[in-house]
């Protein structure tokens, strides 16, 4: 089967989602309280933001994608308003950005709000969980490093690489959204299971829209 770029940028959106809602559940566990719990976690769980949400890792991610859309390129001030205007606290933001978002959101200058919270640069993982939506690679962390590895591992089977990556515990909506990126871009999006695809979210900016925005991402061509 040929799998096209619209194809791939759509999976790469959905399979970001699902492996984000896939790991929202058990963020936080280790890998052996997972396993003692659940074995392998194959399905989506219910959470305090609701049965088939995602989190902040999404939600920036799609932000960022609806920019991209809009400007034709990485334009930092309008991804920063985005960001902004997307943003819904209950999704699980850390303590850091939510400052950085109320500060955008009270017209804070974008290039200033980075350090707010870390003078000296942060080296968390929220660039890495929606950076496949740019297409470049970003400096590694321990969720990163476990991401690749069940990718390079199990990408060949998508829907396994996912839940392997939230096999490893930690930051697990996290990792599991890198997983889902990397295998929906490479697999396109065939290969989700209708088990997770049908309990997506589809409220403001749920799978319908996803789908849709993916779509849209496919046709811009980021030269500049």
């Amino acid at each position: 089967m040929t799998i096209d770029h619209e194809d791939r940028s759509i999976g790469c959106l959905l399979g970001a989602a699902c492996g984000d809602i896939l790991g929202a559940a058990v963020e936080g566990w280790s890998a052996r309280e997972i396993e003692r719990r659940y074995g392998r976690l194959r399905g989506f769980l219910d959470t305090d933001r609701g049965f088939g949400c995602y989190t902040d890792d999404t939600q920036m991610a799609l932000a960022l994608a609806t920019s991209i859309v809009e400007q034709g390129r990485v334009d930092a001030a309008h991804v920063s308003a985005r960001y902004a205007e997307f943003y819904e606290p209950w999704r699980g933001y850390g303590g850091a950005a939510h400052r950085v978002m109320r500060a955008l959101r009270h017209g804070a200058d974008h290039r200033g709000t980075g350090r707010l919270q870390f003078p000296e640069g942060s080296f968390a993982n929220g660039g890495a969980m929606r950076i496949a939506r740019v297409g470049n690679g970003i400096r590694a962390s321990e969720a990163v490093a476990a991401a690749l590895w069940a990718f390079l591992r199990y990408g060949s089977t998508p829907e396994e690489c996912a839940i392997r990556a939230v096999g490893f515990g930690g930051d697990t909506d996290t990792i599991g959204t890198m997983a889902g990126a990397l295998a929906g871009a490479l697999h396109g999006a065939a290969w989700i299971p209708t088990r997770w695809y049908e309990c997506i979210e589809n409220a403001e900016h749920g799978r319908d829209e996803i789908v849709a925005l993916g779509r849209k991402l496919a046709r811009v061509s980021i030269d500049r």
